[in-house]
């Protein structure tokens, strides 16, 4: 209230604000105290002051390091001091969007404190954690490697980087990450509690590993987003889809679970194709009703569960940013000869 200029007081307040679980309080003190740290100015550091948190951790590590590196209110300590206070500032704001499922921003923000500090095994954990919900999964691997690098202990890193390995469809190297963790217990008897993390890291790999060798038809998957309150909106799309004869291509149709009964709806395609196109049965086209529950950090899965999408400009709004960091090639059923090939 007394000094609105000063940053460190705004991203103090913006940490208290956001522990006691009213993040979206914190927001606009994170970005003023941003502007502010960019800005030549007396105030915008308040020399003596206490920051936020006072306990040990990377913050207070750093904070002591420039304490002993520059004489207290010289340039450099101002410097440095500036750019810890917004890499602090940016990893609080990353937090926020990600707890909003802004995931886009997040990664943004977490990318701003890695570039200040990337030697940090937990802003580089975080920054995977973002492109992860963004299902980037080359990106998210590439950061947790990077944390682990720093920190072999981060046991969230760890196994954040085998489900991601595994995700990718490289459960080899994820069935490597867990043996790793092994030989580094082996070698730590002060962890030798954590022995059994070993196994339950490699679980996932594992069945990964079996479901692999398993043949797997060369098959195209056309997601599509419909309309299922307006009849004629889907059933085009269906009997399309069918007249065009397609060829080793699945046709997804997906539906929020919130709104719809996949079963339900799936009779009612099955219905259109008998009553209003005529087919039987047994030659049914292959389509299918998605309708799983995907928790905001894994709307990505349904992207990397087809190959191709049918008018992207249908994509819901909340699966946009997911969308638009794993676009699919399209494909039109204007031009069947594009499904028969």
């Amino acid at each position: 209230k007394h000094r609105p200029e000063c940053a460190s007081s705004r991203i103090n307040l913006a940490m208290h604000v956001a522990q006691s679980g009213r993040p979206a309080e914190a927001e606009p003190h994170l970005r003023r105290a941003l502007d502010l740290l960019v800005q030549p100015g007396a105030d915008t550091l308040l020399r003596g002051a206490h920051y936020v948190p006072g306990r040990y951790g990377a913050f207070g590590v750093e904070y002591e390091r420039i304490e002993i590196a520059h004489v207290h209110g010289s340039e450099g300590w101002c410097r440095d001091m500036a750019a810890l206070l917004r890499w602090q500032a940016l990893e609080l704001l990353s937090d926020v969007a990600f707890a909003s499922e802004r995931f886009n921003e997040a990664a943004g923000h977490a990318s701003g404190a890695a570039a200040i500090m990337p030697y940090l095994a937990d802003t580089r954990y975080r920054l995977g954690m973002a492109h992860n919900a963004l299902g980037c999964l080359d990106r998210a691997i590439a950061e947790y490697r990077a944390a682990l690098e720093v920190n072999p202990f981060l046991a969230a890193a760890r196994e954040a980087l085998v489900c991601a390995l595994v995700d990718a469809g490289a459960p080899a190297d994820a069935l490597a990450v867990a043996d790793e963790w092994g030989d580094i217990v082996a070698g730590c008897p002060v962890y030798g509690d954590s022995r059994h993390e070993r196994q339950r890291l490699r679980a996932p790999a594992e069945r990964a590993l079996s479901d692999a060798t398993a043949v797997v038809p060369d098959q195209r998957r056309l997601l599509a987003f419909t309309n299922w309150d307006e009849v004629s909106d889907w059933t085009e799309i269906v009997a399309r889809f069918a007249g065009a004869e397609p060829r080793d291509t699945l046709l997804m149709l997906w539906a929020d679970p919130e709104r719809y009964d996949a079963v339900r709806l799936l009779r009612q395609v099955a219905d259109c194709l008998t009553t209003r196109l005529r087919i039987p049965p047994h030659s049914f086209p292959n389509v299918t009703v998605v309708s799983h529950r995907f928790a905001p950090h894994e709307r990505w899965r349904l992207f990397h569960a087809a190959t191709h999408i049918l008018d992207p400009a249908r994509v819901p709004e909340q699966f946009l940013a997911a969308f638009e960091a794993n676009r699919l090639p399209s494909i039109s059923l204007t031009e069947p000869e594009c499904l028969a090939a």
